[in-house]
């Protein structure tokens, strides 16, 4: 009789080939159904002889994914393993692949995203193949162009590595192994069009592999089935029939992003693969807000994942009937004005927006927008810098901070702002705008960023724009600018660069018109 067991792990476990691992070994949010782990120990020791020897936390994931119950069908027929980057999922795929289609002799399929993930996965698992006498013996072909890499077998085993398409499992009629890479970014359309390869298996199963979701980034908003995959895991009950496998790799949320015992316990290669010389040297480079954010997810697993039971329940920050008070197409007189330039975190779009004193506050409008361009940015700005203005703003730590050498270069003066600026520009705007004393040449696109912006809490205090909330950056332009008014109009700051003043009447037409 088989005893079902679960993989016996530990949190800091040692290992003699990889004396300087020192990353925690287990997940921290784990869920397994108890197993038979033959052929996880098979799958190991086929590996060892390969030449490739995985640590601990591989060796458990082995074990956890080949699990099978009494009647010898896959206990987990889905399995979701979620790690940081850089920490060696890709090779458990390799050594897993090798033993299924080597010993086991089934078909497998291999989609990522991006063709250079699955060419890369590809190379590994053929580097490993063809290392070895005794697997090169049942070696038949292998081929690796135009977006497909395969390795097929004389015992029947092949596995494809290819691209997510209507096409990614031809020359299979079945495939016993479907492995999604980047499962950030899978859609449900594109596990319809495989299913029913997996389902004309016999025991099929799903494996699932993705470093965190964050659901406010723009490249991760695909990642709603994998959002859904690890809610219905952690919310499955210990004795369910069809049990999910989900192993999330992350360091708890409430540690400090820049000790190193955090960057051990979210990354279980750390010591081997990651080290704290790399990790600050990673740390240096996302200096940004954004970039501290990206190193949450990337590199620490710290997700944002989507709830598909929390409705859409949003409300804008400024009410619409607010906004219709202070946006008109009336005729408005701006002088000591300040400009501000903006980019979206993605470099999609750029906003280049002027703020200016009115006989009764602050006015403000988005004069220019268009793409990542420095030279067609630089150009809109001198276009737009006068006599009157007093300052060109930018935050250095946003995207739109690449374009400050070249405009210094230009021979203009840019103010960089600090993060207490950015945040007190937020402020002043929904105060300026709720007292009234804020007023805004009506502009559609100005409004669809207020719909979608969302509001954060500062560390340091106060409030911000979030940023990922959407397509915000003509928000962030105006209320930078109109921020700065209040700052500089008082004492005259003459940008060095003359051009065309900004005090207009800043009607619709006149708005359409001009090269700003």
């Amino acid at each position: 009789m088989t005893t079902m067991t679960l993989t016996k792990r530990e949190d800091w476990q040692t290992s003699e080939d990889f004396p300087t691992l020192s990353g925690k070994q287990t997940p921290l949010n784990l869920r397994e159904a108890p197993g038979d782990h033959e052929h996880g120990r098979k799958n190991i020791e086929l590996s060892r002889r390969s030449g490739v020897k995985p640590m601990p936390w591989q060796e458990h994931e082995m074990n956890a994914i080949n699990a099978t119950g009494p009647d010898g069908r896959w206990v987990h027929s889905d399995a979701v393993l979620i790690c940081p980057r850089q920490n060696g999922k890709s090779l458990i795929v390799a050594l897993v692949v090798i033993y299924r289609i080597f010993v086991l002799g089934q078909n497998v399929l291999f989609t990522a995203q991006q063709w250079e993930t699955a060419k890369e996965l590809w190379e590994q698992t053929w580097k490993i193949v063809k290392g070895r006498k005794f697997l090169m013996k049942l070696h038949l072909s292998h081929t690796c162009s135009q977006g497909r890499g395969t390795i097929f077998l004389s015992n029947g085993g092949r596995v494809v590595f290819t691209t997510r398409s209507q096409d990614a499992g031809r020359g299979l009629t079945k495939v016993d192994l479907l492995i999604y890479d980047e499962a950030y970014n899978l859609t449900a359309a594109e596990i319809a069009a495989l299913s029913f390869l997996s389902q004309a298996a016999e025991d099929p199963q799903v494996f699932y592999m993705s470093s965190a979701v964050h659901r406010d980034f723009p490249q991760h908003q695909k990642g709603q089935e994998l959002s859904a995959m690890r809610a219905q895991a952690l919310a499955q009950e210990p004795d369910a029939e069809d049990p999910i496998y989900l192993s999330e790799y992350a360091a708890p949320e409430d540690m400090d992003p820049e000790d190193e015992l955090t960057w051990r316990t979210g990354n279980p290669s750390y010591g081997v693969i990651s080290n704290a010389k790399k990790m600050r040297k990673i740390m240096r480079r996302m200096n940004t807000e954004i970039g501290r954010m990206n190193f949450g997810v990337e590199a620490l697993g710290w997700g944002s994942w989507f709830d598909e039971n929390a409705g859409d329940e949003h409300e804008p920050v400024i009410a619409d009937e607010v906004m219709d008070e202070v946006m008109s197409d009336r005729p408005v007189t701006m002088s000591h004005n300040v400009i501000a330039v903006d980019a979206s975190p993605d470099r999609s779009a750029v906003s280049i927006a002027a703020g200016g004193r009115t006989a009764d506050g602050v006015h403000g409008l988005v004069g220019w927008r268009g793409g990542m361009s420095a030279p067609e940015v630089v150009a809109a700005v001198l276009g737009a810098v006068g006599e009157k203005t007093q300052a060109v703003l930018i935050d250095p730590k946003s995207a739109a901070g690449v374009f400050i050498d070249p405009l210094e270069r230009a021979g203009l003066e840019v103010t960089r702002l600090k993060w207490s600026e950015v945040t007190a520009a937020c402020a002043a705007f929904l105060q300026g705008v709720d007292d009234r004393q804020y007023s805004l040449s009506d502009d559609a696109k100005l409004r669809e960023s207020v719909v979608v912006a969302t509001l954060r809490e500062a560390k340091e205090g106060g409030v911000a724009w979030e940023r990922f909330s959407g397509e915000i950056s003509d928000l962030v332009a105006v209320s930078l600018a109109m921020w700065g008014v209040q700052q500089f109009a008082p004492l005259p700051k003459k940008v060095r660069r003359g051009g065309m003043s900004l005090e207009v009447e800043a009607t619709g037409s006149r708005l359409a018109s001009m090269k700003f």
